[in-house]
């Protein structure tokens, strides 16, 4: 049987109708972290693809002042939105599936965050991520991922008493084996590190149950999942490129 294609359809009514600017993600502030670890506090040029209406922009800038920001992202109203709320950074509509829509080796920092789990092959999306990073830069890419050497292609739809609704998209998840072979294809990476990123706190299930809550587990007392039963395990790949 053929794969069925999912449509996307939930973003633009998640991130229009909600706002984190005053009480940042946790892994805004995760990455945040990686990313003063590596000394990125001076002038810099930083991308964020897949940037939404903006809110980690926002958070990193008030963390790093004297960085330039740019966000890109393929919703035209998230991106309207998004420089409603912030006269700084540079917004423009893009895709990571577009290199001629993306910044050509110009940035010295890159984050790219929830997007790959759209993809059914990530090798496409992660060559032109890695395409917008300067020499020496840094790209940073969170996700779900997994530690054993599987990837999970994931199609999901919502049933009612009003029958059965589309495909959706959106939750794949691939093996780290997987993103270190894209990532390293290139031959421009210099070195790899993989972050575990664990919530601190509990989060509630809400009425849209394909949005994540946590659950404790034996090994993690506030372990996300989503109502396609799916156990989510965020990480964020770091990789360093060659000067």
């Amino acid at each position: 049987m053929a794969l069925v294609p999912g449509e996307r359809i939930a973003d633009d009514d998640i991130y229009l109708n909600e706002s984190y600017f005053d009480e940042p993600k946790e892994i805004h502030k995760f990455i945040g972290n990686l990313i003063d670890q590596e000394k990125h506090t001076e002038s810099k040029s930083t991308l964020d693809v897949g940037c939404a209406v903006g809110e980690r922009i926002h958070y990193l800038q008030e963390r790093f002042p004297k960085h330039n920001y740019k966000g890109i992202d393929v919703s035209p109203a998230m991106i309207e939105r998004a420089r409603k709320l912030n006269a700084i950074a540079t917004f423009d509509t893009g895709s990571v599936l577009d290199p001629a829509t993306l910044p050509n080796r110009s940035c010295d920092v890159t984050i790219c965050g929830g997007v790959l789990a759209i993809f059914d092959d990530i090798d496409g999306p992660i060559e032109n991520l890695l395409s917008t990073v300067k020499d020496g830069g840094t790209l940073y890419v969170s996700d779900t991922f997994n530690n054993h050497p599987i990837d999970v292609i994931m199609r999901y739809r919502r049933v009612g008493d009003a029958g059965e609704g589309d495909w959706e998209s959106g939750w794949n998840v691939f093996s780290k084996i997987s993103v270190e072979r894209a990532l390293l294809k290139t031959g421009r990476v210099e070195n790899l590190s993989w972050h575990e990123f664990r919530i601190p706190f509990a989060l509630e299930r809400r009425a849209d149950v394909m949005r994540t809550w946590t659950i404790e587990t034996a090994d993690n007392p506030h372990q996300i999942i989503n109502g396609a039963a799916q156990i989510l395990d965020v990480s964020v790949v770091q990789a360093k490129l060659k000067r």
